[in-house]
């Protein structure tokens, strides 16, 4: 029989006799060998016995003889599997070096070699087991003792070995005499049986007690089991599922099933949606994963994970009709907005195209007036009026370019900015060559824009630059781009001067139309320049910012992004 390390065979009717053994199976030791060994064995025992007649138990017992080394010279075992001997009526053995290096050590190590060896190297939890295995086969009921158990190894481990032998003498009526096997280790094999088995058990569990809803199937249909989720889902039983099959459960008139089952054929796996059908009847849209492996038997089965998806695309219909509605509603208003904006433009394109002769006429007749009239408190009337029908021309004039800045049509082109700027601020210093001034403006600044847009854009800035100065000793004022832009973002523009400046607290009224933050009287104007030019730069995709602080000049930045995004 074979033992492990850390095993031992019992004792029948000796105070020596080990009480337990483990269980391993399904190991053959050589048979050629054995029944051989067996031969040679029982010869021995036979010639002791012609030669003593009716000796008594203790005399045979003493008789018995077991070969030294016998088992170590036997021919045809394997070199991973050690070779023992017993004699059951005297607790004498005999092992084979094979034998000792199975627990790592060599026969030296082990004297003196006896029963109470295997006892000392044996798992106490293997020994029942093992008492019972040899009983049977004492008892004639098995052929052979096999056992599977844990010898504890020199290093302080333990493995595992597979223990087979049997008896091959008998003394008396019929007690064991002498006893012969094998000792196989087997820790590799039982240590895969065990993650197999640990593994199965996780599997198991998962299945158990998942949440999703499980089904293994054959891939003709054919249902094999089912965890509790699956069942409630669909609510029916195992059996009831089983004898459903897919054909049962799958809505046959669902055309995507075919298209998955190609698809799990042809890649392994697959993911979906289907329409599936509860025990009674009713649909449901179900979403699903599944894959092949191979049984036990390498016959291919399914893994099948479900989820009802009812709510789900119940709420994805709803949002898909509020959307369907809200996108109506929208072009709705869209078009109510383009129309009022459209009225808009053309009555305030028709106000100030109106305005402008009457504006044209009180201030051509106040200049009449103005020349026969030679009291001083009367032109001084006079120039009121006058300066009244300036602001209501600028006005006008601010409308009409309100008006028509929606209605211009981009016209992209290479644009020399700093070309356009060193004219806006030739022709600002014409009106007042006086002015001691420092201009400074970056050449070769070339961006792709609307050429007569961008020219309104730095009129105005620069032109604000240059009012917002005018009290100023030194004016100075300069355009270029802002110092080391990052790799891949915009190019920053920035006007700066040293004039008046403003209140950050009123920066957000800076950009809205007919919005002031000085005084007419101070510095003229509409108030409608800003405004117009933050439109000009959004339709080329840009934006434009300020900082500011009063009497401590501003500077003003944008960007031209993609002309008409």
């Amino acid at each position: 029989m074979i033992f492990r390390a850390g095993i031992w065979p019992p004792v029948i009717n000796q105070a020596a006799y080990p009480p337990g053994w483990s269980h391993l199976r399904n190991f053959s030791p050589n048979r050629s060998a054995t029944v051989h060994h067996r031969r040679n064995l029982c010869s021995r025992l036979r010639n002791q016995r012609s030669r003593c007649r009716n000796p008594s138990r203790q005399a045979l017992k003493s008789r018995v003889h077991v070969p030294r080394n016998r088992c170590s010279r036997s021919s045809g075992i394997p070199t991973n599997v050690g070779t023992w001997e017993w004699n059951v009526q005297t607790g004498e053995t005999r092992f084979d070096d094979r034998w000792a290096a199975i627990t790592g050590h060599s026969l030296d190590e082990l004297l003196p070699l006896n029963i109470q060896t295997w006892r000392r190297l044996t798992h106490s939890g293997d020994m029942v087991r093992s008492d019972a295995l040899l009983k049977q086969h004492f008892a004639g009921r098995t052929p052979y003792f096999d056992c599977e158990v844990r010898m504890r190894h020199k290093d302080g481990r333990w493995v595992w070995v597979l223990s087979r032998g049997r008896v091959c003498a008998w003394v008396g009526d019929r007690q064991p005499a002498l006893m012969a096997g094998t000792l196989m280790d087997i820790t590799e094999r039982q240590t895969a049986q065990l993650a197999l088995r640990n593994s199965e058990e996780h599997f198991r569990q998962l299945f158990e007690t998942s949440l999703e809803c499980i089904l293994q199937t054959r891939p003709d249909g054919q249902v094999l089991n089912a965890n509790a989720a699956a069942c409630e889902l669909f609510g029916m039983s195992v059996e009831e599922l089983r004898a459903r099959g897919r054909g049962g459960l799958v809505d046959p008139g669902d055309p995507r099933l075919q298209a998955l089952l190609d698809e799990r054929q042809r890649e392994g796996k697959t993911r979906g949606e289907l329409r599936m059908l509860r025990g009674d009847g009713t649909a449901f849209e179900c979403e699903l994963s599944s894959s092949i492996f191979l049984d036990s038997d390498n016959a291919p089965c399914a893994n099948i994970v479900l989820r009802d998806i009812t709510a789900r695309k119940r709420s994805e219909a709803r949002i898909a009709r509020l959307n369907a509605e809200l996108e109506q509603r929208v072009g709705r208003r869209t078009a109510q907005l383009e129309a009022s904006n459209r009225d808009l433009q053309e009555f305030a394109h028709s106000v100030a195209h109106d305005l402008r002769q009457p504006f044209i006429a009180i201030g051509g007749f106040s200049g009449l007036l103005e020349r026969r009239v030679t009291d001083d408190r009367a032109r001084h009337y006079i120039n009121r009026i006058k300066a009244g029908v300036r602001q209501a021309g600028e006005l006008t004039e601010a409308l009409l370019a309100l008006a028509n800045l929606s209605r211009v049509q981009l016209r992209v082109q290479a644009v020399d900015l700093s070309a356009v700027a060193h004219s806006v601020m030739d022709a600002l210093q014409q009106e007042e060559p006086a002015r001691t001034r420092s201009i400074r403006i970056q050449e070769g600044l070339l961006v792709q824009a609307d050429a007569m847009l961008l020219r309104l854009v730095m009129q105005e800035l620069l032109g604000n630059a240059w009012k917002f100065t005018s009290r100023q000793k030194h004016t100075e004022i300069s355009f270029g781009l802002q110092p080391a832009p990052a790799a891949g973002t915009e190019a920053v523009y920035v006007v700066s001067d040293n004039g008046e400046g403003f209140d950050m607290a009123h920066v957000d009224k800076l950009f809205r139309s007919f919005q002031r933050l000085h005084a007419p009287q101070d510095f003229p104007g509409a108030g409608v320049g800003l405004a117009n030019i933050q439109r000009i730069i959004a339709r080329h995709g840009g934006q434009i910012w300020a900082e500011s602080a009063r009497g401590e000049g501003a500077r003003f930045f944008f960007t031209l992004g993609s002309p008409g995004a």
